[in-house]
């Protein structure tokens, strides 16, 4: 396992963009 948290980060901005075009 690897602690990368901005690959984290990234995977959280990418749920919120798919988040907001469902949610559109």
């Amino acid at each position: 396992m690897l602690n990368q948290p901005y690959a984290q980060e990234m995977l959280e901005e990418v749920i919120i963009r798919t988040w907001k075009a469902i949610t559109i």
